[in-house]
């Protein structure tokens, strides 16, 4: 695979769903799981742009093709995770941790299970 490269949002729509499933998706089930109303052509747009850059693998059915994700979810997180750290908070742990605090997206179960992965590292 070619070094990873951030997808784009409406690719990362149809991402999310081939994550999900268990099994490969025709574009017509792709697009029923979508939470967008997009027409059938632009996802098979955007599910052609994820195969050229090796993200996603198609295969050829008699007439249909079926779908599945090569790139993995976590190692894309992984990846999106360590640029934000690295560019946005200049590699400070303190600054990535507290602009989660401050966007008090954090609930208090989040808050525990920080505090138990902080001990364990201890």
């Amino acid at each position: 695979m070619n070094k990873m490269k951030k997808i784009p949002e409406a690719e990362l729509e149809v991402m999310n769903v081939l994550w999900k499933a268990t099994v490969p998706l025709k574009t017509s089930e792709i697009v029923e799981l979508l939470d967008k109303a997009w027409a059938m052509s632009t996802v098979q747009v955007l599910l052609t742009r994820l195969e050229e850059r090796g993200y996603v693998q198609g295969n050829k059915e008699k007439r249909l093709k079926y779908y599945q994700a090569i790139l993995k979810e976590e190692d894309y997180k992984k990846a999106e995770t360590s640029w934000l750290y690295t560019k946005i908070h200049n590699s400070s742990m303190k600054s990535l941790i507290s602009s989660l605090i401050d966007s008090e997206k954090l609930t208090h179960d989040d808050i525990n299970e920080l505090e138990e992965i902080l001990n364990r590292l201890k």
